[in-house]
């Protein structure tokens, strides 16, 4: 009895502790992964326990003039169910270079070249390199690129890559260039845009015209052409994309023009931003197991139901007292370990529990009293 008396403070610290123990979740959040521009294809693996993918792929943007700027890469952003260790290839555009006296470069991955100048004026600036992530299952996101621009004033700047691209700048006057368009998500690339024609004491001068675009690659900008001591600037190369945008024609003795962007593709929930990024492309992938994106666990199986089974009969052991094998184990009314609770079961509370411990604070006391008392006895012995 004594032996209960110290069992009392342990139940209830039990309940306190398992109290105490409970906690708020942590809140869940989105794990990233971005994969710029290396120069280079690169690649996706899809994580464990991941099943669905946010994906915004990001065309690069064209180069920019001395007073114009180059057009802005498009996005396109879809979410993609996906299987862990899947792969997806990665290519991400490059911006379009800057605008030279003999043309900007065109950027990584499709864009176009922008075309040279004649005597010491600029030439057009490149086009950017669109932005490509594919997959098994005929998977293909493609984010157009900007065009190039034309350096020589406002107004010649390139177009925005887009679902469809836009067309690039060009100005109206004697000699000046007409722009490229910009990429169709029809299926054709962009055109490329007229060389001004210029006329002057009976001669006429013609600038180079920017060559169209073509599946996933701008045009080149045309080469600007001078006489009689005049200048010339070349037009922008276009955009790569889906279907690339042209490039912007080359002035003669005047101003070229902007290049075309590229269009865009991706699936058919994909939603798709025209003009949203400058310089290099960029892919993005973005899950959140705890909300959402983590494979479903499987179902767990049926529990299988109990079958009827014949009760078995006592067995003889050979001593004449037959040992029988299927007594029911009577079920206890207390826990077999004197009333603690057990690991994950919290303590009784109630006014039956407050009866239980009173009774037992009685059985305590009378117990120490009856101990006492037979140790008395032995001393007075």
């Amino acid at each position: 009895m004594l032996k209960a008396c110290f069992l009392v403070p342990t139940v209830a610290l039990g309940s306190l502790a398992l109290t105490a123990a409970v906690s708020s979740p942590v809140a869940a959040a989105d794990t990233t992964v971005n994969i710029g521009y290396t120069g280079l294809p690169d690649r996706y693996v899809v994580p464990d326990g991941v099943c669905q993918l946010r994906v915004t792929a990001n065309g690069a943007g064209g180069g920019s003039g001395a007073s114009a700027p180059g057009g802005l890469g498009a996005a396109v952003a879809a979410t993609l169910d996906v299987t862990p260790g899947q792969v997806l290839g990665v290519v991400v555009g490059g911006q379009g270079g800057t605008a030279t006296a003999a043309g900007g470069a065109g950027g990584f991955n499709g864009g176009g070249a922008g075309g040279a100048a004649d005597s010491s004026t600029g030439g057009g600036a490149g086009g950017g390199g669109a932005t490509v992530v594919s997959g098994s299952g005929g998977l293909r996101i493609v984010a157009g690129g900007g065009g190039g621009a034309s350096p020589g004033a406002r107004g010649l700047q390139g177009g925005a890559g887009g679902r469809d691209g836009q067309s690039g700048g060009q100005v109206t006057g004697n000699g000046y260039a007409k722009a490229g368009g910009g990429g169709s998500s029809s299926g054709t690339g962009g055109t490329g845009g007229e060389g001004g024609e210029f006329t002057v004491g009976g001669a006429t001068t013609t600038g180079g015209a920017g060559t169209a675009g073509s599946l996933l690659r701008g045009g080149e900008g045309g080469a600007g052409r001078a006489n009689s001591g005049f200048g010339a600037e070349g037009g922008g190369g276009g955009g790569g994309g889906q279907q690339g945008g042209g490039g912007g024609g080359g002035g003669a003795n005047a101003l070229g023009a902007g290049g075309g962007g590229g269009s865009s593709v991706g699936p058919a929930a994909a939603g798709i931003t025209t003009g949203a990024r400058a310089g290099d492309g960029v892919a993005t992938f973005t899950y959140d197991l705890a909300g959402g994106d983590g494979c479903s666990s499987p179902s767990p199986s049926p529990t299988p139901s109990p079958t009827d089974s014949p009760t078995p009969s006592p067995t003889d052991t050979g001593g004449g007292n037959p040992t029988p094998t299927n007594i029911p184990t009577p079920t206890p009314t207390s826990p077999a370990d004197g009333g603690r609770p057990g690991s994950g079961q919290l303590a009784e509370t109630g006014p039956a529990a407050s009866a239980g411990l009173w009774g037992t604070a009685a059985g305590c006391l009378i117990a120490a009293g009856a101990w006492m008392a037979r140790w008395g006895r032995r001393d007075r012995s």
